[in-house]
């Protein structure tokens, strides 16, 4: 199990970490500005150089992604129930994501903004994982039917 999280966390900041760049390599080319970086004053005034600042920020980016990628495994826990599958994998995402987005983002410095942020992950996290509950229902519901058209053909 340890194999698969560090794989898949490890695919997954891999990619994170490359989006990132591309996002800020495509910004810095469109704005074409050489004193512009694709960052937030706030969190740039932590860093004394912006180059330190955009690897930090890409490195944070890549562990969000890494979390999300390792933490899937937990949909891979066959004993435990899908609503507590996604309430453990929410509880694990959030508590990564949020403090790192407030520090990347300034997501904190406005209350009214943090809160519609947390809104929409809430709401975004709840719709993903009620459209995976109605395909595995779906899924479930299949096998079922051809258990009972197996057992029909045996009888």
């Amino acid at each position: 199990m340890w194999k698969k999280i560090v794989s898949r966390a490890g695919i997954s900041m891999a990619v994170s970490c490359l989006i990132t760049q591309l996002f800020s390599l495509a910004v810095m080319l469109i704005v074409n500005d050489s004193d512009f970086v694709p960052l937030v004053p706030d969190y740039l005034a932590h860093f004394e150089s912006p180059l330190l600042a955009m690897s930090i920020s890409i490195i944070l980016t890549g562990v969000i992604g890494g979390v999300f990628g390792g933490a899937s495994v937990i949909y891979d826990l066959e004993r435990w129930s899908f609503l507590k599958q996604g309430v453990v994998h929410f509880i694990v995402t959030s508590a990564v994501w949020i403090p790192i987005s407030v520090y990347l983002w300034g997501l904190g410095k406005n209350p009214t903004t943090l809160i519609s942020i947390l809104i929409s992950f809430v709401v975004t996290y709840g719709i993903i994982w009620f459209m995976q509950y109605l395909r595995m229902r779906d899924t479930v519901r299949k096998i079922n039917e051809k258990l009972v058209q197996l057992d029909q053909t045996e009888n």
